[in-house]
């Protein structure tokens, strides 16, 4: 037992011990862990502090950008305007580069091959005796015909296979070489009378008989004919497709033909002037080259030394090989720059003239170029000034061209130009900047004044002949069609038309020829020159807002219903099919009411033209009857009608010869007319004088200013023909508010420019809007024709301006009748006419030809009113104005009001301006509809009362009837179609 217990004593004990040990081992081993854990607390910490910093960092990081983006927003807000801006000048810079560049390669032609005919017509003079030996001395309709043959032969020559046309480079290149060497030795040394060395380099000519004395100034002029001749190196860029290893060898034909041309016409330069003795006499036009100094100084050379200038002549023959030559080449060049630019699609028949025949020759472009450059000579006939003006853009027109892609270069290209193997290496950017600024300070040097004092004739117009010549191809997805469809309507009409087409038709219905000529009365009568050369500026400055904001609305609905759509789709669903049927009628019935304003004016400038043709008012002309005017009025109406059942391919061509057209015609016109005209009013008068003389019992200043304001607003109306073009233009929600913007734009330019032109040659406003005078009371066509009358003794000039005008109205209402169908399609489709379902069809060329006659129809309605009472004819066409802004200010206002917040912007926006420039453009439309609504006469009778509030108050009453009675029954605003 005891043995026992002292086991179990000893192994209690025992245990007891061990556990303790253990016991001690655990919390000794708790206490080790314990303080490990302290010690890595700190670190622990740091790493949680490293953790919540990173987050730290990252929330603020977040925070920065988001504060960074929301600062973006804000400024792309702030500049949305200049991000418009920029994006309708992306293709706009194309187009300037482009067409500067083949502008003056065209003028280029015309200036080679006009001065060589002006030689030819000089060796003739000579071979024939010389002027004072009797000479015979071709009059400029000859020397015109020089020009054509010259360029028939071009244009033959440059048919032929361009192994030949290398073969002749090559040989007009040896010639030139050649012709240099033996002019610079032969002239020189056959003279009797030579020129000392301190002659040639230190003489300095200020005798000029232009009125400048500044020497610096002179010197800058004389540059001229340096820069002239160092022009047209880009034939080598335009012949590389054409070049083996073009990427090495077209700088080369670059560079050399430039160095070459310094070296060899230094020597031309420095040779011929060795023979030069007496400055004066060679300018004179009394010498035997009648002024044509340098074949003065051949001629005379060889006469003293051998008593006659046959060799002479002949060194002329040599001169004239060598320019021809010239053309020939420039022509090679120019059916190249327009073969590549039409490839591109960005000229009138693009498809045409990139064609090429079995010889691989562009030939379509080569015989574009010579007829091109034809027309440009013809200016010579009218006004050597405007010939001048045309030839300037050869130097300027080209150089500017030039420093287009160089200025790229060395901007936006800075980092992303790709050196081909010929390269500047590091210095490219600093030669690309000189090139540049060079071309920027000859710009500005050759638009300087070349004669003082300064006047019509004397005028330098190359910055304005610059100024004047300022669609890309098909993109597959076109972002137009895919928005239709989004719209709910199918494609039914051509997509066609380019950016450039869908301008055109816009441009051509605004034609500042038309509105300015149809209400120049007006403006006299209202006014006068202050009227309408400010006020002009006043409508303009607005009409732009008013464009700015229907282009933004464009963009999101680019369909051709245009503005009775945008209003149903802005007026929210309850207000929708009013909104929609109100806008539609008022938009309609204005479009009719302007074909009808624009074809009778134009069947009255015809009436015009006759009585004018047949010895004016004053000489027993024939004045046809009202009922002769109203079938003009038809025929013309029936020849639009005609036109506009043609395909869209065809009126897209005759759309762009509109604007082409009226450009052209505003641009011959503001420098013919104050040319011809023997007396001219002073700047003072066309700057300042307001005329209050206006027999209206008004006088009022300002509210005969503000009446004056009508030409300038009739004149910019009908813009909104881009919108209902926008189904049958490519991109329309993007190219559709460009030929909005840039209709209005240019038509601003070029009226401001057609009105200030015309205003010059206007001296007597009560004459010219006296009844009285040869054209009954019209008041342009009076200007016209007595420039020409009192400077050749008969108007005929006058007459072919007024056939020029009469041409720009009748692609003016050709282009409205055009728009007018494309609305009467789109309310016809929606259901809001009687017969929609008849209006709406499309012919198997895709034209909506029913809605086309249905146009013409109703605007031949109109204009009978005129058989009946002039006074209920003219509040008629009141509506073309009124009528048509009303509509425009609708959608508009319901943009700004209703659909503020819920307005989904298109490619095309204002940003946070849009609501802005909408209040303006509505408060504008409310202030003319008020403005065009108060009396023009007093006192105010039956014949003097203005009807325009009537007639547009009866249009309300009608369409508002209309909709009362029978419309809101059944019409629920646009039906999609798909």
């Amino acid at each position: 037992m005891a043995e026992g217990k002292g086991e179990g004593e000893g192994g209690y004990i025992c245990s007891r011990g061990e556990g303790g040990r253990r016991s001690r081992l655990r919390k000794k081993e708790g206490r080790r862990k314990k303080m490990k854990r302290r010690r890595r607390r700190p670190w622990r910490k740091k790493k949680k502090e490293e953790e919540e910093r990173k987050s730290l960092d990252q929330d603020r990081g977040r925070r920065k950008i988001e504060k960074e983006e929301r600062k973006k927003e804000r400024l792309g807000m702030a500049m949305k305007p200049v991000l418009m801006v920029i994006s309708l000048m992306r293709v706009g810079w194309f187009i300037c580069v482009y067409r500067f560049n083949i502008v003056g390669q065209w003028a280029v032609t015309t200036s080679v091959d006009y001065s060589l005919a002006q030689l030819i017509q000089v060796i003739i003079l000579l071979s024939t005796g010389g002027k004072n030996g009797g000479g015979y001395e071709a009059s400029k309709y000859v020397v015109i015909a020089f020009h054509g043959g010259i360029l028939f032969l071009h244009g033959i020559i440059n048919s032929l296979p361009i192994s030949l046309l290398s073969f002749l480079g090559q040989l007009a290149a040896i010639w030139n070489v050649i012709g240099v060497f033996v002019l610079m030795i032969v002239i020189p040394s056959v003279a009797t009378e030579r020129a000392s060395a301190k002659f040639v380099f230190t003489h300095f000519n200020t005798e000029n008989g232009e009125g400048i004395n500044s020497k610096p100034y002179i010197f800058l002029l004389g540059l001229l004919l340096s820069q002239y001749t160092l022009t047209g190196f880009d034939a080598s860029a335009h012949m590389t497709e054409e070049t083996k290893d073009a990427d090495r060898n077209g700088p080369k034909g670059i560079i050399s033909s430039v160095g070459i041309s310094i070296v060899v016409g230094w020597g031309y330069i420095l040779g011929i002037t060795f023979a030069v003795t007496d400055i004066l006499y060679l300018l004179s036009e009394d010498n035997d080259a009648g002024g044509y100094a340098i074949a003065q100084v051949f001629y005379q050379a060889f006469k003293k030394r051998y008593g006659h200038g046959t060799g002479g002549t002949i060194c002329l023959v040599i001169v004239a090989v060598a320019i021809f030559f010239c053309g020939m080449s420039s022509v090679t060049s120019n059916s190249r720059m327009a073969y590549a630019f039409s490839r591109d699609g960005a000229m009138p028949l693009s498809s045409l003239w990139h064609q090429v025949n079995n010889q691989e020759v562009p030939i379509y472009a080569v015989w574009l170029s010579v007829f091109i450059s034809f027309c440009m000579a013809l200016t010579s006939l009218g006004s050597i000034v405007a010939f001048e003006a045309m030839v300037s853009i050869a130097t300027i027109g080209l150089y500017i061209a030039y420093a287009f892609p160089i200025f790229f270069r060395v901007t936006l290209a800075k980092k992303h130009f790709v050196p081909g193997p010929f390269n500047l290496g590091r210095y490219g950017v600093v030669v690309g900047w000189v090139a540049v600024l060079w071309v920027l300070t000859i710009s500005v040097l050759f638009s300087l004044p070349v004669s003082y004092p300064i006047t019509i004739e004397t005028l330098n117009y190359t910055p304005v002949a610059v100024g004047f010549s300022s669609d890309v191809g098909y993109v597959p997805l076109d972002s137009g069609h895919a928005r239709l469809r989004q719209l709910g309507y199918k494609q039914e009409l051509n997509r066609h038309l380019s950016v450039i087409s869908n301008f055109a038709f816009s441009f051509s219905i605004i034609s500042v020829l038309t509105g300015v000529t149809t209400l120049y009365n007006t403006g006299l009568n209202y006014g006068g020159p202050v009227s309408f050369v400010y006020g002009w500026f006043i409508a303009s400055g607005f009409t732009m807002i008013v464009a700015l904001s229907m282009a933004e609305i464009c963009s999101s609905y680019p369909t051709s219903g245009g503005l009775y759509y945008w209003s149903a789709k802005l007026a929210g669903p309850r207000w929708a099919p009013f909104a929609s049927w109100i806008t539609g009628w008022f938009n309609i019935v204005g479009q009719w009411a302007v074909t009808t304003s624009v074809d009778y004016s134009l069947a009255q400038l015809i009436q015009v033209i006759i009585l004018l043709s047949t010895g004016g008012k004053n000489g027993g002309g024939y004045e046809a009857s009202k009922y002769v005017v109203i079938a003009f009025h038809g025929g013309i109406l029936l020849l639009h009608g005609i036109i506009n059942s043609l395909p869209i391919s065809l009126l897209s061509f005759l759309g762009q010869l509109a604007a082409i057209w009226n450009v052209l015609g505003v641009f011959v016109l503001m420098i013919v007319i104050p040319s011809v005209a023997t007396e001219r009013a002073s700047a003072k008068f066309v700057f300042t004088y307001f005329n209050t003389e206006n027999e209206d019992g008004i006088s009022s200043r300002p509210y005969i200013f503000l009446l004056g304001l009508l030409m300038s607003q009739y004149t910019l109306t009908g813009f909104d023909a881009s919108a209902h073009m926008t189904e049958e233009t490519r991109d329309a929600d993007r190219n559709g508010p460009k030929g909005i913007i840039s209709a209005v734009g240019i038509s601003i330019i070029a009226g401001w420019g057609y009105i200030l032109g015309i205003s010059f040659a206007v001296t007597d406003i009560h004459y010219l809007l006296s009844e009285d005078n040869d054209t009954g009371g019209y008041a342009i066509a009076e200007v016209f024709y007595q420039a020409f009358k009192k400077r050749y003794g008969h108007g005929t000039g006058g007459i072919f301006c007024l056939v020029i005008v009469a041409l720009a109205i009748f692609f003016c209402g050709m282009s409205s009748v055009t728009s007018n169908s494309r609305m009467a399609y789109a309310f016809s489709r929606d259901g809001a006419m009687p017969l929609s379902s008849l209006w709406h069809q499309v012919n198997n060329q895709e034209v909506p030809i029913y809605a086309v006659w249905l146009s013409v129809f109703i605007s031949f309605c109109m204009a009978l009113t005129s058989l009946g009472s002039v006074v209920a004819f003219e509040a008629m066409v009141s509506i073309a104005t009124i009528g048509l802004y009303i509509a425009y200010a609708l959608p508009i206002f319901f943009r700004v009001t209703l659909a503020q917040k819920d307005f989904v912007h298109g490619p095309f926006n204002l940003g946070r301006y849009g609501v802005i420039v909408g209040w303006v453009a509505v408060f504008w439309v409310v202030f003319i509809s008020i403005l065009f609504s108060l009396p023009v006469s007093y006192p105010i009778t039956i014949e003097t009362l203005n009807y325009t509030p009537v007639a547009v108050g009866c249009l309300l009453i009608l369409v508002v009837s209309y909709w009362l009675i029978s419309g809101r029954r059944w019409f629920r605003g646009p039906i999609t179609n798909i």
